[in-house]
């Protein structure tokens, strides 16, 4: 009993490094203003597939291009794009490239954090649809559409628009939204565990309570004749208690504290646990709700042996 709970717990936080980044994913995101969508196109698409797919965006929503620094890290960070969708992300809008060293924006700002590193200041550039649709052939580029209002893009209609435009579609996700997908699976993974840990824990624990049981009404029956003696079956209770209950109890003490101590150098700085002790909790209370409910049954049938034997 003890083994498998550190095991379990062993499995838990190992899985635990990937599941709490996705968890501090989720509350990053969750706190983020969804007021940006990027469109990813699947597949090999041309430009003339893209400027079609411009053209299908609807009325309010208005297209952006960013471009990273190149060389990496180094340089101006691009953004190209339309009157109406610069001056709503207040840049400016003229006919030469402008150099920004603030963005303003909070859209802007999200664009910038996912899908940009470095850079020394923005570069602005006017562009007409055909312009917006050249760079977005080259995949470092983020194509994404804001409204001119600033509220929140009509996500709907622009996938829709993506299979008119596109042979497969288009991804439509919100900045930083592609990594929360990619740790889905080790959400599910995590989950999966608890659920079969859990269920492994209880089906052991009932094994070995009804081992303990059947080896304590074979050694029972010596005690039939101290009932006698004792005028009840109190001593049934009480040995049940030692001879299954206690030993049950103290292996999941001692399998949890063993647990939480062998799983602490799994733990990483900023991890937001490494031992669930919510888990941890259900998993000692399945075992000790198990071994009283055995314990008692032992008991009971022990009892009903040496009624039969006083007769």
């Amino acid at each position: 009993m003890t083994v498998a709970l550190i095991v379990f717990v062993q499995a838990l936080a190992w899985q635990a490094m990937f599941g709490t980044y996705h968890a501090k994913m989720e509350e990053v995101l969750s706190a983020t203003d969804r007021n940006v969508a990027e469109i990813g196109p699947r597949g090999t698409v041309s430009t003339g597939e893209t400027a079609a797919y411009l053209e299908f965006i609807p009325e309010g929503n208005v297209p952006v291009v960013l471009a990273p620094p190149r060389p990496a890290g180094e340089g101006p960070i691009t953004i190209s794009g339309g009157c109406v969708a610069l001056k709503s992300l207040l840049l400016p809008c003229s006919p030469t490239p402008a150099r920004v060293d603030v963005a303003l924006d909070r859209r802007l700002q999200q664009l910038l954090h996912w899908n940009t590193e470095g850079g020394t200041y923005l570069k602005v550039v006017r562009a007409g649809h055909a312009e917006l649709a050249e760079l977005t052939e080259q995949s470092a580029n983020t194509l994404a559409v804001v409204r001119a209002d600033g509220g929140v893009p009509a996500v709907a209609t622009l996938k829709e628009a993506s299979y008119r435009a596109y042979p497969r579609g288009a991804q439509v996700r919100f900045p930083g939204e592609e990594w929360l997908t990619d740790g889905i699976p080790d959400r599910d993974q995590g989950r999966w565990i608890r659920l079969f840990g859990v269920l492994g824990t209880g089906i052991l624990v009932l094994a070995i309570g009804l081992g303990g049981k059947a080896e304590f009404l074979r050694q029972g029956r010596a005690l039939a004749p101290l009932t006698v003696l004792t005028g009840g079956h109190r001593v049934f209770r009480t040995s049940a208690a030692w001879a299954i209950v206690a030993p049950l109890a103290l292996a999941a003490l001692a399998g949890c504290v063993v647990a939480a101590w062998t799983a602490r150098p799994v733990a990483r700085p900023g991890m937001a646990y490494y031992v669930p002790w919510g888990l941890m909790a259900t998993a000692v209370t399945v075992v000790l709700a198990v071994s009283v409910v055995m314990g008692l049954w032992a008991a009971r049938i022990a009892g009903q042996q040496a009624r039969s034997w006083r007769t």
